[in-house]
Parts: structure tokens; C-alpha cells; sequence
């Protein structure tokens, strides 16, 4: 009977066809909104949920949760560290990390926090990052292939690839978080201070270019004065410099003028020539002043360094003390504090509009899939008017030949779904890269809910009662019987 149905589909095969497709077109459909619709929001959930307050720059509550939590949006701006210290030492919070961003590799986020906020992610390999120069990468970081444990990166300043390339601060691969299915997959993390330590040195070097132009420039000017007051008084400084031990100076000037251009030159801006003496104290004196320098080198090597946030991620004790801490730094000029969970309902809201109406179309869609299959179905019928006759005459019952009816709409169902999975599988592997890109929420085409054969089993009755429909005077009036 499969083989006499299969034979029937492939005689109407542009009819068998039109139902296919009107089939596929309901099913997936409504197989890739539910799906994405749960899967954007269990993510936005799952990231959400851990904390309720973020604090940070004062501008769009929206784009401060995806730029803190998300890491999708360029950051607001920046608020000073001692908002961190100031929460840390809130007894109403529980936990506050802070976040610090400004650069990236190959497009790929570098943020800058503490250990502690990756506390509930689970390590694929390596290990956490505890030192200045170490990093973690996200599942799908290491996924693509793009960086693994060992590799030594250096970062680009901002987030587009295209800007300043931080060469002096190399980064090295320590970890690789296992998959979480929320934004750190698709994020570098480090410690905050190498965040701060490569800004602070490109604000040095910037410093030392503007203090060594202003240097030479004064150098150069120096050297013209000194110049003219030479033409000046040359044969009276000729004199004077005999007068004062003549072999002394020449000897002095062979060592110095070959070895010490930087004293010869200091010699020459005071004016006179010092004996060893006095020579041996400034030796005595510059010894003096770099064992201070080392001093102060050492001390600034190990005090603690410091920067601007582009937020803070708390979780308080409890609503009322989000709603106390809320109000405390809404008060404080260029600061906000937001609710991550209250900020993303109205885009969950937003979303499941346009789920609503996705689902309407796909309704529509099935309704006109019943249609064209109970047509469909109709027109075999009507064709195979002849075809039953013999079928009667050859003694096979008329509940046979209804089943075999069925079974072909029963074909062009189940093929017509099965290709839908396989459609609507690429069709989320596509949205994928839209949410990763810009809600930092990853897809996964192969997760499925259990609502979604839920609503493959209501297509595949709706379609299958609609052609019964269509077969069940077949099945009522027989060829055979005499009217």
C-alpha cells in the first residue's frame, strides 16, 4: 500500500509538491519563533538573574545593562573607582564586581574585573586569572579558533579592531571558561588593572612626547643663548679658563667631552669648570638621587593601581536594599543605578509582541496549509475515481482504500516537518550570529523545547483531519453499491 501511495504521489507530483511546501512554510515558522523566542529568553534570564543592580554612567539604562552584562554595546562613559570602594564597604551588598573595558582582539571584547565574578562559570582547561597580564577566554573564543591556552595577544584600543594596537602589554591565555550559553562565551576577561595599566601608560606616553618636545625645544634654545654669550666673550671666557689651571681643564675635557656629553654640557650651562672635588660630590649627589629613584620605583611597583569603571555589578541583600542603594547614587551627579531585570522586561515585552504576531502568521500559515491539503487531497480523490472503482472490483475494501488516502497525506506531513527541522536548524544558526553579535545571547539550533513538538503534533492533526475531511465521502459512498 506505501508503494501504491509513494507511485500515486510521484503521478500529482506538482499538487504532492504545493502541500509540501505549504507545510514547511507553517511548520518552520512556528518552530524557529518558539525557539528563539525561549532561547533569548533564557538568556537574557540567566545573565540577568545573578545580579540586581548594575551602577554606572549616567545615559541609556538599556545600553548600560548590555555593555556591563552583555558586553554588546560600546560602554556610556566611565565612573570614578572609589564608587567600588564605596559599595564593597556597603553593608547591604553582597557582592560588587567592577568592570573595566576600552579595548579588544579581533573584535572580540577585552574586559577587566576581578576572579570573583567568574566564580559560578566552570574552567574548560587552565586556569583563572590572578596576575596582570593574564586572561581568560570564553567558550567560543577558543571554539573558533581564535586564541588557546599559551597564546601571548596584545589588544586594540576600542571595540571596532581599528584603533590603536597596545604593543607594549602583552596578554597571555591562562584559562578557557566551559560553555555557559551566555555572553562570557564570546568575551576576553582579564584583571581590571591591566585594563588600567595599558590606558595609564598610552596617557604617559603621551605625557613624555609633550614633556620631550617642550624639552628639546628649551634645549635648543639654550644651546643658541649659550652660543651668543660664547661669540660674546670668548677671548674673556679663553683668558679666564687659562687662568684657572689650564692642563687640569684639558685633561678634564678629553674625558668628559668623550664619556660624559650630558656633564660637559651641564658644566657648560653653569659656566665654569668643576674641579674633581666638586665633580666627585656631584657623582656622590646623582648616585644619591638614583637610589631615590629606584626607591620610588619600587614603591610605585607594588602600590595598588587604580582606574575608572565603566560600571559596577552588585547584588544586594534584597529588594529594599536595591531600592535604598537606587536612590543613594541617583542622587550623585553623572551616576545611575539600575535594575538589570526591570530594564530588560520591557525589551522581553517587546520581543514577545513580536513573537505574537509571528505566531498569528504561522496560524494563518497552517490554516491555508489545511486548505491546500484538504484540496489537494480532493483532487486525488476526484483522479482516482476510476482507480477505486477497480480497487472495489478487485475486492479491497473501501476502509482500505481511505487509509491509503491518509497515508499519502500522512507522507507528504511527516517529510514535510523532517525538512522543516532541517530548515529551521539554519535558520537559527543565523539569528545566532545576530543575537551573539548584538544581545550577546547565544542561540543553539540544536536545543529544542518540548513545546515545539507540541506544535509539530498540532500541524500534523490539523493537516491530517483536513484531508480525511476531504477523503470521508470516498469512504461513505461505494462504487459498487447501486444508487
Amino acid at each position: 500500500m506505501i508503494k501504491f501511495a509513494l507511485k500515486n504521489l510521484r503521478t500529482r507530483f506538482t499538487r504532492a509538491l504545493l502541500a509540501c511546501i505549504a507545510v514547511i512554510l507553517c511548520t518552520t515558522i512556528a518552530l524557529i519563533t518558539y525557539n528563539t523566542a525561549h532561547q533569548v529568553e533564557d538568556g537574557v534570564i540567566s545573565t540577568a538573574g545573578y545580579y540586581d543592580t548594575i551602577v554606572g554612567p549616567e545615559g541609556s539604562p538599556l545600553e548600560l545593562v548590555f555593555s556591563s552584562m552583555f558586553f554588546t554595546e560600546s560602554p556610556l562613559g566611565t565612573i570614578p573607582y572609589k564608587y567600588y570602594e564605596e559599595l564593597k564597604a556597603n553593608p547591604s551588598v553582597r557582592e560588587a564586581y567592577p568592570m573595566a573595558a576600552g579595548d579588544s582582539y579581533q573584535g572580540i571584547p577585552i574586559i577587566g574585573t576581578v576572579p570573583g565574578y567568574l566564580q559560578d562559570y566552570e574552567l574548560k582547561a587552565g586556569e583563572m586569572f590572578e596576575e596582570t597580564e593574564e586572561a581568560v577566554i570564553g567558550y567560543n573564543v577558543a571554539d573558533a579558533g581564535v586564541l588557546e591556552i599559551g597564546d601571548i595577544f596584545v589588544g586594540v584600543h576600542g571595540f571596532g579592531g581599528n584603533g590603536h594596537v597596545h604593543d607594549e602589554f602583552e596578554y597571555e591565555v591562562v584559562g578557557i571558561l566551559a560553555r555557559s550559553g551566555t555572553a562570557s562565551d564570546n568575551v576576553i576577561f582579564t584583571t581590571a588593572e591591566s585594563v588600567w595599566v595599558i590606558h595609564d601608560h598610552d596617557h604617559n606616553d603621551c605625557d613624555d612626547d609633550h614633556d620631550h618636545s617642550h624639552d628639546d625645544h628649551d634645549e635648543h634654545e639654550h644651546e643658541d643663548h649659550e652660543h651668543d654669550d660664547h661669540d660674546h666673550d670668548d677671548h674673556h671666557d679663553h683668558d679666564d679658563h687659562h687662568d684657572h689651571d689650564d692642563h687640569h681643564d684639558h685633561d678634564d675635557h678629553d674625558h668628559n667631552g668623550h664619556d660624559h656629553d650630558h656633564d660637559d654640557d651641564h658644566h657648560d650651562e653653569d659656566g665654569h669648570i668643576h674641579d674633581d672635588a666638586h665633580g666627585h660630590n656631584h657623582n656622590d649627589h646623582d648616585d644619591h638621587s638614583h637610589d631615590d629613584h629606584d626607591h620610588a620605583h619600587e614603591h610605585d611597583h607594588h602600590e595598588e593601581v587604580t582606574g575608572d569603571l565603566i560600571s559596577v555589578i552588585v547584588n544586594t541583600e534584597g529588594l529594599a536594599a536595591h531600592t535604598e542603594l537606587k536612590s543613594q547614587f541617583d542622587e550623585k551627579p553623572g551616576v545611575q543605578a539600575v535594575n538589570p531585570t526591570t530594564v530588560l522586561r520591557d525589551l522581553l515585552d517587546n520581543l514577545n509582541l513580536g513573537r505574537d504576531v509571528l505566531f498569528v502568521l504561522a496560524a494563518i500559515i497552517v490554516f491555508m496549509a489545511a486548505v491546500v491539503i484538504y484540496v489537494t487531497t480532493a483532487s486525488f480523490v476526484e483522479d482516482s475515481k476510476k482507480d477505486i472503482l477497480i480497487m472495489r472490483l478487485l475486492g479491497i475494501k473501501r476502509k482500505t482504500i481511505f487509509s491509503l488516502f491518509v497515508l499519502q497525506t500522512v507522507i507528504i506531513s511527516v517529510v514535510s516537518i523532517a525538512i522543516s527541522f532541517l530548515i529551521s536548524y539554519g535558520g537559527l544558526y543565523l539569528i545566532n550570529n545576530f543575537t551573539a553579535d548584538r544581545m550577546g545571547i547565544m542561540i543553539d539550533p540544536a536545543k529544542h523545547y518540548p513545546g515545539e513538538f507540541a506544535l509539530v503534533l498540532l500541524v500534523f492533526a490539523i493537516i491530517v483531519i483536513s484531508a480525511i475531511i476531504s477523503i470521508f465521502p470516498v469512504y461513505k459512498h461505494d462504487p459498487l453499491e447501486v444508487e
